[in-house]
């Protein structure tokens, strides 16, 4: 039933839901579709709130990503992003979506 309702949700209530527990979480990821056509990502110009366009359905979703602060991309695939820090020279891949870290 859980993965009924959380499957109706729009994104930015899936990810809101996907935050109360662990088993929240993993149903949450497992409901989100993938095969979508791509989004737009604009990056702020100061702050940590970013903004998602989703050109099929005409919407946009604003999403503080605080992980994503002083970084650059090097690279997005499958919404994954490769990411650098480079003032203390660190590279990692960040998941926007499921807010997946892997250093």
């Amino acid at each position: 039933m859980l993965e009924d309702i959380i499957s109706r949700l729009e994104l930015e209530d899936n990810i809101r839901v996907s935050t109360v527990c662990k088993s929240w979480l993993a149903t949450a990821i497992s409901v989100r579709v993938s095969n979508k056509p791509p989004w737009l990502t604009v990056f702020p110009r100061s702050g940590k709130l970013y903004k998602f366009y989703d050109p099929s359905q005409r919407k946009t979703y604003c999403i503080e990503l605080p992980e994503m602060d002083e970084t650059k991309v090097g690279l997005a695939k499958e919404g994954w992003l490769l990411l650098s820090k480079p003032i203390i020279r660190k590279i990692f891949f960040y998941c926007p979506y499921t807010q997946e870290l892997i250093k």
